[in-house]
């Protein structure tokens, strides 16, 4: 998935999208514009939250209801909105401020809105988060296998 996103390109190889190599067909500032991660498990600074999602573009400063509308569509501002301090919240390190399950369904319904109109590559453990794919490729040592969704 990194080398997709570009965080690293390969010491030999390549990786090809649309049978282009990646290098080539987008340079590293619009590969970094046109593909986004969402991990189970995001890496949060011990910072205030504004400043946590704000870091996603460090091209600026990120104007506030820019910041909302993020947390909005990532399902957490609800969330966030009933802490004390809000956005200014600071984040202490291995703090967890979602329960496992609270994490999963947020993650799920981030992914399912960002989603809509657009290819989409998630990496799951569970079979219930792919149900919407229109194709699933199950890798289990090694090979794999790809199964198409019934045409509605």
């Amino acid at each position: 998935m990194h080398l997709l996103l570009r965080s690293y390109d390969p010491e030999s190889g390549s990786v090809s999208l649309d049978g282009k190599d990646i290098k080539k067909a987008l340079s590293l500032k619009r590969s970094r514009a046109q593909f986004g991660l969402v991990q189970q498990e995001p890496v949060m600074f011990e910072r205030t939250i504004r400043e946590n999602i704000a870091y996603g573009d460090n091209t600026r400063d990120v104007p506030v209801d820019e910041i909302i509308d993020a947390a909005t569509k990532a399902n957490v501002h609800s969330f966030i909105s009933s802490l004390p301090s809000g956005y200014e919240t600071v984040l202490e390190a291995g703090s967890a401020a979602l329960s496992g399950g609270q994490k999963q369904r947020t993650v799920q319904q981030a992914l399912e809105t960002a989603s809509t109109g657009r290819s989409t590559v998630i990496i799951a453990h569970r079979l219930a988060t792919v149900r919407h794919a229109h194709v699933i490729c199950v890798i289990d040592r090694g090979k794999y296998n790809i199964f198409l969704a019934k045409q509605k």
